[in-house]
């Protein structure tokens, strides 16, 4: 009788072994960090460093010290930084593991970089609004202190043609033209070089390189890129780029990139 009832048992206990197995997993994730981003008068993002690994609570340090700072179990960084300047922003720290595989959502652009995460290789850079207008470009650094983006001064002043403002008008535009307004695009220069695939681009729209303050008025975070002594024009991207969808820095890839 007893060899009857041990082999009756034999199912729960396989069941509780199973089960025990895919609760483990469960109890040893560990949960996302969000910490608020907040926009000051100097147009800096920061978070309270307290509750996260960084020193210093700037969007600056983190892109600095996200290889070095932050423990090995934090696999991904994400940034959200909102359209409407006075809504806070975030920081996701994440801890899981990346199941997605090569199977990202169409509208992510994602490209490889340096230690720094500050690197992004591209082909060219332009303006488009039904045509294209640009020029080639080797390479644009990410600079998440500042919001402004910075063009080759060629570009830059189709754009302030384009947007009716200059420097004198302390580059005000017209918040009601932002339909007509056209889009920065930067092309990304694909890893192989045989790649037969379509290029990806990072697209910047009016409303994203343009910030309506709470007086009402329309800035443009754009400016021109300062000429260095061998003649380049080093292009730049603050966050005004990023505003409006997620950025995310993928340290199980070594890679960063772009989310709708």
């Amino acid at each position: 009788m007893f060899n009857h009832f041990f082999l009756a048992t034999l199912p729960l206990l396989g069941y509780a072994a199973y089960s025990d197995q895919q609760q483990k997993p469960l109890q040893d994730h560990k949960p996302d960090v969000v910490v608020p981003l907040k926009l000051d008068d100097q147009l800096h993002y920061s978070f309270d460093p307290t509750s996260t690994v960084v020193r210093a609570g700037s969007l600056e340090a983190l892109q600095s010290e996200y290889n070095n700072a932050l423990p090995d179990s934090t696999r991904t960084v994400t940034i959200n930084i909102p359209i409407d300047a006075s809504r806070s922003g975030s920081v996701v720290f994440s801890h899981a593991q990346d199941q997605s595989g090569s199977r990202d959502p169409e509208s992510s652009v994602w490209f490889f970089s340096g230690e720094r995460y500050s690197n992004i290789p591209l082909d060219d850079i332009g303006i488009r609004k039904g045509g294209m207008v640009g020029m080639p470009a080797v390479s644009a650094s990410l600079t998440l202190e500042t919001p402004y983006i910075h063009l080759p001064a060629d570009i830059f002043a189709i754009l302030l043609q384009a947007t009716h403002t200059s420097s004198e008008q302390d580059f005000v535009a017209d918040c009601g033209s932002l339909d007509i307004f056209p889009d920065l695009v930067f092309g990304l220069r694909p890893r192989d070089v045989e790649d037969d695939e379509e290029r990806e681009e990072i697209i910047v729209t009016p409303e994203q390189y343009i910030m309506r303050t709470k007086a009402g008025k329309c800035f443009l975070l754009v400016r021109s890129a300062e000429e260095r002594a061998n003649g380049r024009e080093d292009a730049s991207l603050g966050w005004a780029a990023i505003r409006g969808r997620s950025f995310v820095l993928d340290r199980s890839r070594h890679r960063m990139g772009f989310a709708q």
